[in-house]
């Protein structure tokens, strides 16, 4: 069995270096163990192969390549020529033949250059040039070759790169000088339009966590980031100051009656008349009278029948409630090219709706997921809604709109019903009594809650809602199931119901909301409390600055230079202008605010005061220092003696 799979060692054929075959060169033909390995291990035990690589090159340049056993060369086609062709003398005094293809380093082989192209020389390589772009015949030289500007690959000083490119010009806020990008770039950016960005966007990687917090720090003791805001409230708030300033460039929009720079806030460009039978578009604008911003919410194509109707919008102004986005104004226009209703509301920078917020989960395939929202917050949600309500039907008012694409959501956990107006001016023919508009204000206020719960827009306009409250026992409790039947079931006449009553049933909740509102508000209130004193320096500052150099004062053109105004000149220049060693400008910016905070403070550390031409020397102390301002600073305040 095992001969039969195995061979034995006797009978197996010893590895050797390959024999020649009939061939009488094989003396001049180079081993291949040599060509592979770099050496043969049977040089010394007869191999019959050339072993100097050396010698076959040289053996070839001056050997042919034909034998006797090479096939004859049989033309396909021969042309004869039909007369003799015959060399001038002129001939020997032309130039000698280049071929473009010498330029690219694709040149005709030629039998005189075989011995040196056979030995590899990094050195006659050229650098690699993109050949990826349509470059035109005219930026070739006269001479037929490329130039040589194009040997060296610049994206800044080729201009012919910018036909390969598009014409847009991408922002980049990392650069230095923004006003020299059109003269710098110009050829590498390409075309662009006229508008300037009115400024560079905000940098929110300068406000990342500061290292790790050390906790063996004793009970005075502080780290620099626990005097100033938090680096996501800071950023948060920045990014609500940058969208409120942002502007559309080159926007087609018009200019209403007291509003103007109009920015598009739609998130989508499908038209959707379901709300409020009318195709609605979001706007934010600046107010011509105030210079606040606004947000306009404009229904296409609405003829304004009754003058009435619009008058209601009015009686909104009289809502004051933090869950209930205040109504400004309404008017009618047909600066957008038709008959248009605009509503103007209040602007709160990057809110969100329900729909944007709960209903927009996608997994990484794209596909839509459904996202169980905590009960905690469907509490909270109720809890606001309810003191919403509240207010609206307070002022004999109905909400009428309390879908889940117009319940804004304004920070994290707060939300406010939005474009509650709009259905009193669209529907105002229909004339509705008020008690009945309020109690269908509970049926939507259920299916509102019920939609966020089950994750399912359908049910807003669904008419069988049960079998969605179903779902509601799988992930809430009992009683928040009984929460939103009861908001879904009609009060059987002549019973109603009323606002009173649902915060009754919800107590536990509604005092859960309030702790933790009031918890909210002591952080906002903290976080304050580490701002209020920062402006101490800034004012520092603006008190040195009104003193040190100053021209003349009281016609005294030598008055900062003299008494005790000298000294504070010398302490900006202790403060602002140390150099080093090798007089370089020294950049310590902890050094500059300690000054300034010992400054403030009076602290009784003496330092040292050097003029500029090291002739006058003064040992000081911060609280004389300070004096010197304030006295200097009241005599800047005291009336002119002209």
């Amino acid at each position: 069995m095992a001969t039969a799979r195995f061979n034995s060692p006797e009978l197996r054929k010893p590895a050797s270096s390959p024999r020649p075959k009939g061939r009488e060169n094989s003396k001049d033909t180079l081993c291949r163990n040599v060509l592979i390995y770099g050496h043969c291990r049977y040089e010394e035990q007869g191999c019959a192969f050339n072993h100097d690589p050396n010698k076959s090159l040289q053996t070839d340049s001056i050997k042919k390549s034909l034998n006797v056993d090479s096939p004859s060369f049989t033309p396909s086609t021969l042309s004869v020529p039909q007369k003799s062709s015959a060399i001038s003398s002129q001939a020997a005094n032309a130039a000698p033949f280049t071929p473009r293809g010498m330029a690219s380093g694709t040149a005709t082989p030629n039998s005189q250059l075989d011995s040196q192209s056979a030995t590899f020389n990094p050195a006659q390589i050229r650098e690699f040039t993109p050949q990826n772009y349509e470059i035109s015949d005219a930026d070739l030289s006269n001479d037929g070759t490329g130039s040589e500007a194009h040997g060296t690959y610049d994206p800044f000083q080729m201009a012919v790169v910018g036909q390969t490119l598009p014409t847009t010009t991408p922002y980049n806020p990392y650069i230095d000088e923004s006003a020299t990008l059109a003269s710098n770039g110009a050829a590498y950016y390409g075309a662009s339009t006229a508008f300037i960005s009115p400024g560079q966007p905000l940098q929110y990687h300068l406000y990342a966590p500061i290292g790790p917090h050390r906790e063996d720090l004793l009970a005075y003791q502080r780290h620099a980031h626990d005097f100033f805001m938090p680096d996501a409230l800071r950023e948060d708030l920045q990014k609500k100051a940058e969208a409120t300033f942002q502007v559309m460039p080159n926007s087609q929009l018009p200019t209403l009656d007291s509003y103007h720079s109009l920015v598009a806030l739609d998130t989508s460009h499908r038209k959707s008349a379901t709300v409020f039978g009318y195709p609605s578009w979001v706007y934010k604008a600046t107010s011509l009278k105030n210079g606040f911003m606004y947000t306009l919410r404009r229904l296409e194509g609405y003829r304004l029948t009754n003058e009435r109707a619009i008058r209601s919008v009015k009686d909104w102004r009289r809502v004051n409630c933090g869950g209930v986005v205040s109504v400004v104004d309404a008017f009618t226009t047909r600066a957008f090219g038709d008959s248009s209703l605009v509503f103007v509301t209040n602007y709160h920078p990057l809110s969100k709706t329900l729909v944007e917020h709960h209903f927009t989960n996608t997994n990484r395939f794209g596909n839509r997921v459904a996202q169980t929202v905590p009960e905690p917050v469907l509490w909270s949600y109720i809890v606001q809604l309810a003191s919403a309500v509240k207010s609206v039907h307070a002022a004999n008012l109905a909400v009428r709109c309390m879908d889940p694409s117009k319940v804004i959501l304004t920070d994290k956990g707060r939300i406010r019903l939005n474009a509650c107006s709009v259905l009193d001016v669209v529907q105002f023919d229909a004339e509705r009594p008020l008690a009945e508009l309020q109690q269908e204000d509970f049926i939507h206020f259920g299916k509102l809650i019920l939609s966020v719960a089950v994750n399912n827009l359908s049910v807003t306009t669904s008419h069988n809602l049960m079998g969605f409250v179903e779902q509601l026992n799988r992930n809430y409790t009992p009683e928040f199931r009984d929460t939103v039947v009861w908001l879904l079931t009609p009060a059987q006449a002549p019973a109603t119901k009323n606002v009173t009553e649902l915060l009754s049933g919800i107590s536990n909740h509604v005092i859960d909301a309030f702790d933790s509102s009031l918890h909210a508000n002591d952080t906002l209130y903290s976080e304050i409390s580490r701002e209020v004193e920062n402006g101490r320096l800034a004012r520092l500052l603006m008190k040195l600055g009104t003193i040190n150099e100053r021209p003349e004062h009281d016609n005294d053109p030598n008055w900062s230079e003299t008494g005790d105004r000298y000294a504070l000149k010398l302490f900006r220049d202790y403060v602002f202008h140390q150099v080093n060693a090798e007089g370089k400008p020294v950049l310590d910016m902890g050094h500059m605010v300690g000054c300034l905070n010992k400054l403030d403070a009076g602290s009784q550390e003496k330092i040292i005061l050097t003029s500029r031409n090291e002739q006058n020397v003064f040992v000081i102390t911060y609280n004389e220092l300070k004096k010197q301002v304030n006295a200097a600073w009241a005599e800047l305040q005291k009336p002119s003696r002209r």
